[in-house]
């Protein structure tokens, strides 16, 4: 095994807390942003399908 010195151990834990954090922390919140805004688009169609159907929105469709 290497042996690594406790300075760069030291570095090195740093730098990715320093760095890889945030990166994962957006990387989530992207992830999770995206979820939600295809969850409403889902959510949206779907009203927007039963809205269309007759007799939903302007009564029954006498007119065929």
């Amino acid at each position: 095994m290497i042996a690594v010195p406790p300075v760069a151990r030291v570095v090195a834990v740093t730098l990715a807390r320093r760095v890889l954090v945030p990166v994962v922390a957006l990387a989530l919140a992207r992830m999770l942003l995206v979820a939600v805004v295809a969850v409403v688009a889902a959510v949206a169609a779907a009203v927007v399908l039963l809205l269309r159907r007759p007799g939903v929105l302007h009564g029954p469709n006498i007119y065929p």
